[in-house]
């Protein structure tokens, strides 16, 4: 493979990532190619040159984050059908859910084989009946499973309706385990001690996005958890995250 060849290589790589996450740092997308960031310095510049990507600033990441280009989109309705859906502008790419979807990005990183076609699917890709999606999905062999990376303590209603949520979307087939990732050991135990509860309150989410208990003949009621089925899908670990 010529100079030319693993330019081009590389720039597919780096287009196809941000159609699936949207946007990324530069570190990343060098992790994500096995290389140091330090010596991608004129491969990214070249990419700027040529329009394919483009960058700006967020106040809660530290660098500049990077996004498709307008000549990046032409190149990418050349690789994917997502490129008809990628949506990012300059405007549109600060915010303080940036640290999450890094996040995300790092935690894929660390579990993909890093090949084309990929292996994983980021949360904007995936449809399912629930109206509720993991944060990522990442395929081992013919094992899939949902990644759930959460960086913060979430109020108990809405840990257990997540828990349900994915007993109910392994069921309809649409993945087989879940990973919970967490940026530290007090949050991963907070989460794995609701888990390891018998049985869970069970809530659902309303039209204007409340989460309720659900009644049935004016009582809450709980759904069985100590299934074996259950507790086997299910892993809760921490690792350091985009913090």
């Amino acid at each position: 493979m010529n100079n030319r060849e693993r330019f081009q290589e590389k720039r597919d790589f780096v287009i196809l990532w941000l159609l699936e996450f949207r946007y990324s740092t530069k570190k990343i997308l060098a992790q994500a190619l096995g290389q140091e960031v330090s010596g991608m310095t004129r491969f990214f510049q070249r990419l700027e040159q040529l329009g394919v990507i483009a960058k700006t600033k967020s106040p809660f990441v530290y660098g500049h984050l990077v996004y498709l280009g307008r000549a990046g989109k032409d190149y990418a309705g050349l690789l994917s059908e997502k490129a008809g859906s990628y949506p990012v502008t300059k405007g549109s790419v600060p915010s303080a859910l940036n640290v999450h979807g890094l996040s995300v990005q790092l935690a894929v990183l660390r579990r993909s084989s890093l090949t084309v076609p990929f292996d994983f699917k980021s949360e904007w890709h995936l449809e399912l009946e629930t109206g509720s999606r993991p944060d990522a999905l990442v395929t081992t062999g013919t094992t899939q499973t949902a990644l759930e990376i959460e960086l913060a303590q979430k109020t108990q209603p809405r840990i257990f309706l997540a828990f349900l949520t994915h007993v109910q979307n392994m069921r309809g087939g649409h993945y087989d385990r879940v990973e919970y990732i967490f940026s530290n050991r007090a949050l991963c135990a907070s989460y794995d001690k609701l888990f390891l509860e018998p049985s869970w309150p069970m809530y659902t989410r309303s039209k204007k996005g409340y989460v309720t208990r659900v009644m049935e003949a004016g009582e809450a009621i709980s759904a069985k958890a100590d299934d074996p089925l259950i507790r086997e899908r299910f892993t809760f670990t921490h690792e350091e995250l985009y913090l």
